[in-house]
């Protein structure tokens, strides 16, 4: 079950609440759901149930989408994915078609970004404005883990008006109902101290607040602390430089062995989803919540992420499950992976047996080299996907063997040999780098450079041959 963000589980009888009058569906009587459109938790699959005698209504999950903020704007910010809902995922996207890796999937605007300047200014603003009670302030952030990107995208949030407010966020899941007393209390004295500072930090600040109540307040700052993204720079796509609120992405679920891949366009202000692998028609589109080194840490450090930070009972893809237990067989990598000839008995291989690799390799680059090959290795039989993480390793790799040959490391038959592993090694690169970044990025030029010079040197090498 995905329901971190994006919904509740819908039990048989609110289901058959769904339009005991006609064609009107009936919230529940109380709850935070009672405060959101229906459609954020049902989708298409209710119209099976609407279609009997006994449910009477013809309600359908497409008309809810309509009333639904956050629907809209995903309808807006692709052509090729749709929603759906289902018992065992909630609310999530899928693709209406046959999709290549590498396209562009969703394209969803910023409601708000708060770079790390606004971040520092947000944390000072919040304790000006707490005066003598700054270190209660401060032991609550702690208690419920707000962080000062956070407190600053909520703050842009206030100040941008409550109607624009309520638009971006207000059909956002916010995690409450998992909430303990104390972390409660926590999140409504912060709520209270967070309208107070943007109540007195003058200029829009001061008109925006006005209308808005605690209540308000600590449900904004609970849909931001759950929902919001790191933002990552355009240039190295690499380096954090802010958080952002991006409705429409919002809807996607997690998964460990996900089919998109995020990246960041305009500064900032929009957050692009591409394939990361062949998407069939109906096949869901996902994305990982943890970041990429996370990603590739074991289930049970993965599975206690996920539970503390987005509150749900995360599940392992059987892909995932069957290619780590297969890693995990292996003590040793495969001889192939270091360029040595095949060896049946690689997996079986004693651990001093590594060694006589290693020794081949006294001096940092050549270490650099040897290591970035393993990683790469240990990379693809855990999970082979064209991530931004291997696309590094394999750049890392061929840029160490072009060190290594413009220092001289390298016999003549050496260098050929090396040759050939670093271009192989970058145009994989380029072409991880362009399918997840896209082929206009800046990332993805200085890569086909480094890997047109290699196989510049290698023709030049090829022609003093003959």
């Amino acid at each position: 079950m995905h329901e971190a963000r994006h919904g509740q589980p819908l039990s048989s009888e609110l289901l058959l609440l769904v339009g005991a009058g006609e064609g009107t569906p009936v919230l529940p009587a109380s709850g935070e759901q009672q405060r959101r459109p229906i459609g954020v938790v049902l989708a298409d699959e209710a119209s099976s149930v609407a279609a009997k005698p006994a449910a009477g209504s013809r309600w359908c999950f497409s008309d809810a989408v309509e009333s639904d903020p956050a629907g809209r704007d995903f309808a807006r910010s692709t052509d090729c994915c749709t929603l759906r809902w289902t018992p065992a995922k909630g609310r999530h996207a899928t693709a209406t078609r046959e999709i290549s890796r590498g396209r562009v999937l969703l394209r969803a605007s910023a409601a708000a970004v708060a770079n790390t300047a606004a971040s520092g200014a947000a944390t000072a603003l919040l304790a000006e404005s707490s005066g003598r009670d700054g270190a209660a302030a401060s032991a609550d952030a702690q208690r419920v883990g707000l962080d000062a990107s956070t407190l600053a995208l909520s703050l842009e949030l206030l100040r941008s008006g409550r109607e624009a407010a309520e638009e971006a966020a207000g059909s956002l899941l916010t995690h409450r109902e998992h909430l303990s007393a104390a972390e409660a209390e926590a999140w409504e004295r912060t709520a209270q101290r967070l309208r107070s500072a943007a109540a007195s930090s003058g200029g829009s600040g001061c008109s925006c607040a006005s209308g808005w109540s605690d209540e308000a307040v600590l449900r904004l700052l609970l849909a931001v602390h759950a929902n919001a993204h790191p933002v990552l720079d355009d240039a190295t796509a690499s380096r954090t430089v802010g958080l952002g609120l991006f409705p429409a992405a919002c809807l996607l679920n997690h998964s460990c062995a996900p089919t998109g891949v995020l990246s960041f366009e305009a500064g900032g202000k929009v957050l692009v989803v591409r394939a990361l692998v062949d998407l069939r028609r109906g096949q869901e589109v996902t994305y990982s919540y943890l970041d990429e080194p996370h990603l590739f840490a074991p289930w049970r450090q993965r599975r206690a992420l996920l539970r503390a930070a987005h509150r749900y009972e995360p599940s392992q893809p059987r892909s995932r499950e069957e290619s780590e237990a297969a890693a995990l067989c292996r003590s040793r990598l495969p001889a192939a992976a270091l360029g040595e000839p095949a060896d049946e008995n690689a997996a079986r291989r004693p651990a001093p047996a590594d060694c006589a690799y290693e020794a081949r390799y006294e001096h940092l680059p050549e270490r650099l080299a040897y290591a970035s090959m393993r990683l790469i290795a240990a990379r693809e039989q855990v999970m082979p996907l064209g991530t931004p993480g291997l696309a590094t390793l394999y750049a890392s790799h061929g840029s160490a063997l072009v060190r290594l040959l413009r220092a001289g490391r390298f016999s003549a038959a050496g260098s050929a040999e090396a040759l050939g592993q670093a271009e192989q090694s970058l145009a994989a690169a380029c072409s991880i780098r362009a399918s997840c970044l896209g082929d206009e990025h800046p990332l993805v030029a200085a890569t086909a450079r480094a890997l047109a010079d290699v196989r510049q040197r290698r023709r030049q090498r090829a022609g003093g041959a003959t």
